[in-house]
């Protein structure tokens, strides 16, 4: 779905590029279905059954870095 959204959205390709964590720099996107499955298997964990109701953002931090890109210009 990713690398869909990067072929057809060309500001996909500069957000992908200013992700703070990034996996694999030569990779088209910055995470790995890996990182979707680890946060789906920690929710259906024992540990995780307390969380209900929330978003949980697996972006590599790409929220919270273009928010502060704005903020600061």
């Amino acid at each position: 779905m990713g690398r869909l959204e990067l072929s057809q959205q060309p500001v996909m390709v500069e957000m992908a590029a200013m992700t703070p964590v990034q996996r694999d720099p030569s990779a088209p996107l910055p995470g790995r279905p890996e990182d979707i499955a680890a946060t789906v298997a920690f929710l259906c964990s024992d540990r995780g059954s307390f969380i209900s109701g929330c978003d949980i953002r697996v972006d590599g931090g790409l929220i919270g870095a273009s928010r502060h890109q704005a903020a600061t210009g």
